[in-house]
This record gives C-alpha cells, structure tokens and sequence, in this order.
C-alpha cells in the first residue's frame, strides 16, 4: 500500500476544509433573502371639507401604463457602475412590476396636486368623458456611480379623447449625494416622481376648462 506522508495529507486535510467552507458560503449567499421595494406617492396632506369637495367634484384623469427603457423594465432594481456598465442587483428587487407601481405613483400623486379623486387608468371601458389623459414615458431613471438619482421623462397632456394637445414636455430632475443603499435609492425615486406630478398636475390646473359633451 502507497503511504501518503504528513505533509501531503495536510494539504489534502487543508483544501478540503476550504472547499467545504467555499461550498457553505456559495450556499449561504444563494440562501440570503431577496428585499422587496415599493415606490410610492406623496403624503396627502390633512384636507379642510372644502378641499374634499373640491377632490370629489374635480375633473377625470386618466393616465395611461408609463413605458419604461428595456434596462429597467425588470423585476430586480438596477443601479449603474459607470456611465455604460449597469448592476443589476441579486437580492434587491421590486415588489411587483415597475411600470403599474409607478404609473399607480403617479396617478395618486396628480389627485392629491390638482386635486382630484377622479383618477382613472386608461383605455378605459367606462361611461365617462375623460376631461383630461397623462401619457409618460421614462427615459432614464437610476442612481448613478457619483451617488445621483436622475428621472429624465417625456411626458404629454391630452383631453377630446386625445384629439386636443395641450403640453408636450421633457422633464429632468437629479438628486445629489444619495447613498448606496437600497432604501435610500427607492425612496429618492419617489420625491422625484413627487417632482414630475407637480410638473404635470400645473399643466392641468392652468389650462382652460374642459367642455364638457
């Protein structure tokens, strides 16, 4: 029979130690648990009854689904390392899909701006005239290497079922020095959606009144 001598058998003994330790890291890290985000609208703020009657009586809105860029239309929240390289994250992800959260975000956003309760999702199959209708598409909407969130977002208002223009606009908005921390991106990504409802909402408060058929 072949002797294996002492030191061989340490280094055998050794790297089957590491192997058993690098197979129970690979499995603890698969086994962490995935982090689910929402984004979500701003706080409605206390409102006099005059206020609710007015949210009760204001014009219908309907918002159509917000088209996203590829890159983000993904379940799992992406960042990005350089100005042409993304991370994708493993177990950071969003808890649904991106598209309705932030057209929900921003549809609750423009009734607590104009103020209206009148927010509806469209193409609708309803019996109602829809006074005003949101169209948005995001063109850019992460956090970058230098700790900026930016949105960058083309968006139109239309009402007549959409045979009226009244704004078609591009809008940019950055936030500076924002951690890498998920919690932190996710809610930045709100406040600047909060900042593309107000632009929108003021688009609709300061057109004419819509005629009604």
């Amino acid at each position: 029979m072949r002797r294996v001598s002492g030191a061989r058998l340490r280094l055998c003994l050794l790297a089957a130690v590491f192997a058993v330790a690098g197979c129970s890291g690979l499995l603890n890290r698969e086994s962490e648990p995935t982090n689910f985000f929402l984004l979500t609208p701003m706080a409605k703020p206390a409102a006099p009854a005059q206020a609710v009657s007015a949210g009760r009586n204001g014009p219908f809105v309907g918002v159509f689904p917000v088209r996203l860029p590829a890159y983000l239309d993904r379940a799992s929240i992406v960042t990005k390392t350089s100005a042409n390289e993304l991370d994708v994250a493993q177990f950071y992800a969003w808890a649904g899909p991106l598209s309705p959260n932030i057209t929900s975000v921003i549809g609750e956003n423009l009734s607590v701006l104009i103020p209206t309760d009148r927010i509806v999702p469209v193409p609708a199959n309803l019996p109602m005239q829809i006074d005003y209708e949101v169209a948005v598409e995001i063109i850019d909407f992460v956090r970058d290497a230098d700790g900026n969130v930016q949105l960058t977002a083309r968006w139109m208002v239309t009402r007549n079922d959409g045979r009226q223009l009244l704004a078609v606009r591009q809008s940019g908005f950055r936030a500076t020095d924002v951690p890498f921390d998920y919690d932190a991106i996710v809610a930045t990504m709100s406040r600047l959606l909060a900042e593309l409802s107000r632009d929108i909402a003021a688009e609709i408060r300061n057109a004419p009144p819509a005629r009604r058929s």
